[in-house]
C-alpha cells in the first residue's frame, strides 16, 4: 500500500521548501527530487502544506471507500469533532449528505473522546504521575521514532478514534466496517495498522471531492430526520481545539492549572521536551497537538478560514450538545489499552573533522565567513547540510552560494578565453566585466596585459573605451533582446552583437574586427567553438540549477556564435 504521504517526482522543481520546513528533515533529495524517508517521517503533513507546485501528496483512499460499501452491508463513519470548522451546513445536513454517499450511518468520534477523557480522569485520582496523551497520531510516530525514552510517559490508552472504533464494533457487530472522515492526514496511519477496529481514514479534502463528482451539496440536504447513531453527543467536540481535550478530563480545567498542560504546534513540542525530564514523578498530564491550536488546522481540511472563526464554531456545537449517556455502558467493558512501539530512527554523527572536509572539498567553504548559514538549501547551518551530504540525504547542488560562486568562474573563464571582444555594462553604461580582447582591440595595450588589468576597470564608462559607439541605444531602441549589428569604428569594421540580461538591466557586447583576414577570422571562430563545446554542458546545467546572471551570459554567448559561424 502506498505510504499516505509521498512525492510526485516529476511535479517536484528543486526548491528544497519542504527541506526547510520539515521538523524532523526526513526528506532525501535524489537527482534533484525531494523525496520522503517514511521510516523517518512523522506524516504531519506540512510538506504537503507548503509546496509550491503540490507536488507532495496524500494518499487518496475514497476508491477503497466506495468498495467497502459496494461490499459491506453496514459502513459507519466516524465523523472528527472538528466538521463544524469545515461544514456550515447543521450536522443533520451532513448526516444526509454522507448517507447518500452510501455510508450506513454516522457516528461521532467525540463518543470515543469521552471514553478516554473519562478514563484518563480516574487514573489520575488513583495514580499519580506524567502522562502524555496519545491523541494525536503525529506526536506518538515522534515520540517513538525520535524520543523513545519518553514512551514509558505516554498513556497506554488508545486514541479517541480507536476507542470509537472498538465501541461501534461493540455495537453493531464485528463485521461492520469504520472509516473515519476528519482532517487529519497521520490518521490513515492508523487505519493502516491492523492492530486496531479503525478500517479506513479519509481527509475532509477527500470528503469534499467525492461530493463534488456525486453532484451533493450537504448545504441543500434536509436533515430533520438525520441524527447520529447510537446517540447525538458531541459532549467532547472541544477535543478539536487545542485544550479541549484538559476540560474533557476536568471539568473546572483551567489555563493555570499546574497538572494539566496543552500544547500544539511541532516546535514548540519538540522544544517542551526538553523541559520534561525536569518534571518526573511530577502529577501532569501533557496534552500535545501537531497541529498549531488544534485538530481544527489539519492539514486535510479544505476550509481556510482564520483560526478563530473555525474555533469558535466548534465550540458552538460543543455548547448546543450534552454527554452521551450510551457511552457508559458501550465503554465499561472495552479493553482500550495498547502499548505503542518504538521504532527509533538512527543518529548519525560525524566528526568535525569530517564537517570541515565536506565543507571545504564538496562545498568550497574554506574559512569561517563562507559559512553563512542562509538556509537556502533547506537546513539552519552549513554544517548540518554537510552532515546530511554525509547522511547521503542531500546533493552539493543545493548549496545556492557554492553553485553561484561555480558559475562565476564558468563565466569568467569562458570569457577570458574567447577570442572576441566582450564586455558587461549596467544600465548606465558602465563596465562591470570585460575580457582582455576587449581592452586590447579598443588600446594599445597587448591582449596579455590586458587579461591582468582587466579587473582594474570596473565602473569605467564603455564610452571611455569606444567613445562614438552608440550600440546600447540601437538595443534598446529596438526593444529586442539582442541586435546583430556592423560599425565602423576609424579604419576598422566590427560585427556586433548586443544583448540583455535577465532582469537587472545589465547589457552585453560582443565585439568582432572583420578587417582582420578571413582566414583568421575562421580561425578564431573555430578556437571559439571549440571553447564553448567544453563549457556547455556544464554551464546549460548552472543555468537550469540557479537562472542566475552569470550563466546566462554564457548561454548567450553560445548563440552569438552560432550565429557567426553561420555568417563567416
Amino acid at each position: 500500500m502506498k505510504s499516505p504521504i509521498y512525492t510526485e517526482q516529476t511535479i517536484c522543481r528543486d526548491c528544497y521548501k519542504c527541506v526547510r520546513h520539515c521538523p524532523v528533515k526526513a526528506i532525501r533529495v535524489n537527482d534533484g527530487s525531494a523525496v520522503i524517508m517514511y521510516e523517518s517521517c512523522i506524516f504531519c503533513g506540512r510538506c504537503i502544506e507548503i509546496c509550491p507546485v503540490n507536488a507532495k501528496k496524500f494518499r487518496s483512499d475514497t476508491a477503497r471507500a466506495r468498495q467497502m460499501i459496494s461490499l459491506n452491508e453496514t459502513v459507519i463513519v466516524s465523523l472528527a469533532p472538528s466538521f463544524p470548522a469545515e461544514f456550515s451546513c447543521s450536522a443533520g445536513s451532513l448526516i444526509a449528505a454522507l448517507k447518500k454517499l452510501g455510508f450506513s450511518g454516522v457516528s461521532e468520534t467525540s463518543l470515543g473522546a469521552e471514553i478516554v477523557s473519562r478514563r484518563i480522569a480516574e487514573r489520575r485520582n488513583q495514580e499519580d504521575g506524567r502522562i502524555i496523551s496519545s491523541a494525536c497520531p503525529t506526536v506518538k510516530e515522534l515520540i517513538r521514532k525520535y524520543r523513545p525514552q519518553l514512551l514509558n510517559s505516554l498513556s497506554d490508552l488508545v486514541s479517541p478514534l480507536e476507542a470509537h472504533a472498538d465501541m461501534l464494533k461493540k455495537l453493531y457487530g464485528k463485521a461492520a466496517k469504520v472509516v473515519f472522515i476528519g482532517p487529519c492526514i497521520s490518521k490513515k496511519i492508523e487505519a493502516d495498522d491492523p492492530g486496531n477496529n479503525v478500517d479506513l481514514a479519509l481527509s475532509f479534502r477527500e470528503l469534499a471531492e467525492w461530493f463534488s463528482r456525486e453532484g451533493i451539496n450537504p448545504d441543500d440536504e434536509p436533515g430533520g430526520d438525520s441524527y447520529f447513531i447510537p446517540e447525538n453527543t458531541g459532549g467532547a467536540a472541544e477535543f478539536a481545539v487545542e485544550g479541549g481535550m484538559l476540560n474533557a478530563i476536568k471539568a473546572d480545567a483551567s489555563a493555570i492549572d499546574p497538572g494539566l498542560i496543552s500544547c500544539s504546534g511541532i516546535e514548540n513540542i519538540i522544544n517542551t521536551f526538553g523541559d520534561i525530564d525536569e518534571q518526573t514523578g511530577k502529577d501532569i498530564f501533557l496534552e500535545f497537538l501537531a497541529c498549531d491550536g488544534g485538530c481544527i488546522s489539519g492539514k486535510g481540511m479544505t476550509n481556510k478560514e482564520g483560526y478563530l472563526k473555525k474555533r469558535l464554531r466548534v465550540l458552538e456545537y460543543y455548547r448546543s450538545c450534552r454527554p452521551a449517556k450510551i457511552q457508559a455502558e458501550a465503554g465499561a467493558g472495552l479493553n482500550i489499552t495498547r502499548l505503542t512501539e518504538a521504532a527509533p530512527v538512527p543518529a548519525f554523527h560525524f566528526s568535525a573533522m569530517e564537517l570541515e572536509e565536506v565543507l571545504r572539498n564538496r562545498l568550497d567553504k574554506n574559512k569561517p565567513e563562507d559559512e553563512i548559514n542562509c538556509g537556502g538549501c533547506g537546513y539552519n547551518t552549513c554544517r548540518d547540510f554537510a552532515a546530511a551530504l554525509l547522511h547521503g540525504k542531500a546533493e552539493h547542488t543545493m548549496c545556492v552560494t557554492n553553485m553561484r560562486k561555480l558559475a562565476e568562474r564558468k563565466s569568467n573563464a569562458l570569457m577570458k578565453a574567447m577570442p572576441l571582444g566582450v564586455v558587461i555594462t549596467d544600465n548606465r553604461e558602465n563596465i562591470i566585466e570585460c575580457n582582455g580582447k576587449f581592452i586590447s582591440l579598443f588600446t594599445e595595450i597587448d591582449q596579455e596585459i590586458a587579461a591582468s588589468v582587466g579587473n582594474r576597470i570596473e565602473n569605467t564608462p564603455f564610452r571611455q573605451f569606444v567613445p562614438d559607439c552608440r550600440i546600447f541605444e540601437n538595443l534598446r531602441n529596438t526593444g529586442q533582446n539582442m541586435v546583430q549589428d556592423k560599425i565602423r569604428i576609424g579604419s576598422r569594421i566590427f560585427r556586433t552583437f548586443t544583448f540583455k540580461i535577465g532582469q537587472d538591466d545589465l547589457l552585453g557586447a560582443v565585439f568582432q574586427d572583420i578587417t582582420s583576414p578571413a582566414v583568421q577570422r575562421e580561425l578564431l571562430i573555430k578556437k571559439t567553438e571549440e571553447v564553448i563545446e567544453k563549457n556547455l554542458n556544464s554551464v546549460q546545467q548552472i543555468a537550469s540549477l540557479l537562472g542566475e546572471n552569470a550563466a546566462e551570459t554564457q548561454l548567450i554567448l553560445s548563440s552569438i556564435i552560432e550565429s557567426f559561424g553561420a555568417t563567416s
